[in-house]
């Protein structure tokens, strides 16, 4: 046998490890090159055997699902909920005691690898364990982040490749959208007042929309640094980025990082919020007054940053750039380059620029890339608003926060308060209205919101919200919801802190489905196929669909067969036994 025959036996029968089985078929792929990678000096089949055993199987031991395939469609996650659900719900109503039902859901959960249920009493958790959609929810989450984190660990998601997220991600979140979207669409609500809406329509007119998100942010920003100029605040730019071994991949090379350690987007992002927590303590500590807007974007390989545009006292401003820079490099801060890339600051000057033009490029990106044209990786910027968000939705960041910098509910409960009903209202609440609320002026133009009115209003910035002057109030309903549990409270309005009965109730409907109504022709296909293709083609991702998971490349081999380790689950333990659906 020659040299070159060898080597494709040795290749094909790294191919057909049946550790393989189960597994997306990028996964395969890329699971089979590493392992060839390893294997290029060795054709021994002992030698070749043990290798391919312990790459494949230690990264399907990490990213397995027990009971559900990698590769199922959304169908087959909902159908594998409606098992389980039936299965716990008959398994825990043969359970009297609360003790035995608590280790049943917590063995049960860490089975399935999901989050144990909330609630209030057990009968609560109960319900929710037994239900048919918490299980769909935690299924769906789930599978994302496990088929996410599997590509970003096998290199796919790279500036090379693809940036920010896998176009697997994408395709789910994009037929998640336009799933909702027709059943939005098709679903028309009537309130008391016999006014008809779509849910769509809706929508349409609240931050679900990326427009109006986007510019509430951009008004939110801008009153900010009004704000900040009057009060004697100078505006700071910093970012903060995580240690080398959160990083999967090398931007330049394209190649796996050697610091690496295995950590997900999600676990990056606990990490930075962990050191954000401290330097705020430490701004509480040392009295350092600071409020802003922070903005979570991906690097390349899907690891968080954080963007802050801070404002602060400019006596301060060495102090609570130390702080920063001391708790963002506890960690790590002998690695390489670790006090230069670590934290960057750039103090604004407001002569030469604004700070919200200068973050305005960072909350276009992440919400619907308007009027960008690139981005750093050299996506369209359309095309990377799409990855961004898939990227957020997927590993559950929340991509902007505002910090010290009022009440962004009470800004918008404000506008659902008639100006009528604050005739005998404090002059700061009626300010504060004015500032929240479009006005025709009596020349008949209109005059904007302002923000930093409503921040001067209700109290200024940089104060815990307890000092507050404008608060929120709320209503305990007592009326269950599908779990049993009441539904807690509820805004009804707002209130001067000076005089807390006396509350200025927002107008608020009810709104019920209009039995009968005419659909609209559109329907919702259950594979979602249609609709995500369209969709994805006009946002630049004209590819084949295949499943939840588009694979391109490699093994062939699509086939449902049993997971190993359902063929392997022992079977004496019932919880066990009812949850191999």
């Amino acid at each position: 046998m020659n040299h070159e025959m060898a080597i494709r036996l040795r290749n094909d029968h790294i191919a057909a490890h049946p550790g393989l089985t189960g597994l997306p078929p990028r996964w395969r792929t890329g699971l089979v090159k590493r392992v060839i990678t390893e294997c290029k000096h060795f054709l021994a089949r002992k030698i070749v055997d043990s290798i391919a055993d312990r790459i494949i199987n230690d990264f399907r031991s990490e990213h397995a699902l027990r009971g559900l395939d990698l590769t199922a469609s959304d169908a087959e996650i909902r159908d594998t909920a409606r098992r389980r659900a039936s299965n716990v719900g008959l398994l825990l109503s043969s359970v009297k005691e609360d003790q035995l039902a608590e280790e049943i859901i917590a063995t049960t959960c860490g089975y399935a690898n999901v989050e144990t249920p909330k609630g209030d009493t057990m009968d609560a958790k109960k319900k929710r364990f037994s239900c048919a959609k918490w299980w769909s929810k935690q299924l769906r989450k789930i599978h994302a982040r496990v088929n996410e984190v599997g590509n970003i660990k096998l290199r796919f998601v790279q500036a090379k490749c693809e940036p920010y997220a896998s176009r697997d991600a994408v395709r789910r979140c994009v037929w998640q959208d336009e799933r909702n979207r027709l059943w939005m669409e098709n679903t028309k609500l009537q309130n008391e007042n016999g006014d008809q809406f779509t849910m769509l329509e809706l929508s349409e007119r609240g931050t679900s929309d990326k427009a109006i998100r986007r510019a509430e942010l951009m008004t939110r920003t801008r009153g900010m640094e009004d704000f900040a100029r009057v009060n004697g605040y100078k505006a700071l730019f910093v970012t903060i980025t995580c240690p080398s071994y959160f990083h999967a991949t090398l931007k330049k090379s394209g190649q796996a990082n050697p610091q690496y350690r295995n950590k997900s987007p999600r676990q990056a992002q606990k990490h930075l919020s962990k050191v954000w927590s401290q330097i705020r303590a430490k701004y509480q500590r040392e009295g350092i007054d600071v409020f802003g807007l922070r903005v979570a974007e991906p690097h390349h390989d899907a690891c968080p940053h954080w963007h802050l545009i801070m404002f602060v006292k400019p006596e301060r401003m060495l102090s609570a750039q130390n702080i920063i820079s001391h708790y963002a490099l506890l960690d790590s801060p002998e690695e390489p380059g670790a006090e230069k890339s670590r934290v960057k600051f750039k103090e604004i000057d407001s002569e030469k620029g604004s700070a919200t033009g200068y973050v305005a490029k960072y909350i276009s990106k992440n919400i619907d890339g308007y009027k960008l044209e690139t981005d750093l990786t050299g996506e369209l910027a359309l095309t990377a608003s799409v990855r961004v968000t898939a990227w957020a939705k997927t590993h559950g960041i929340r991509q902007f926060q505002d910090f010290g910098a009022g009440s962004v509910t009470v800004w918008r409960e404000l506008r659902r308060i008639p100006l009528n009903a604050l005739r005998d209202a404090p002059e700061h609440v009626k300010a504060a209205w004015h500032a929240a609320n479009k006005e025709i002026t009596s020349e008949g133009g209109e005059k904007r919101v302002n923000y930093a009115a409503f921040l001067s209003a209700s109290g200024g910035a940089a104060m815990p919200r307890k000092h507050a002057t404008i608060k929120l109030a709320k209503v305990h309903y007592d009326t269950p919801n599908r779990y049993g549990e009441p539904l807690g409270e509820k805004p009804v309005g707002i209130y001067s802190a000076d005089a807390p009965k006396k509350v200025y109730e927002s107008t608020r409907y009810t709104w019920t489905p209009v039995e009968g109504a005419a659909k609209n022709k559109k329907t919702i296909d259950s594979s979602g196929q249609a609709q995500a293709q369209a969709i994805l083609k006009k946002s630049g991702f004209d590819s084949t669909w295949t499943r939840v998971n588009n694979c391109t490349g490699g093994i062939d081999d699509d086939s449902a067969s049993i997971p190993f380790w359902m063929e392997k689950q022992f079977s004496k333990d019932t919880i066990f036994d009812r949850m191999r659906c």
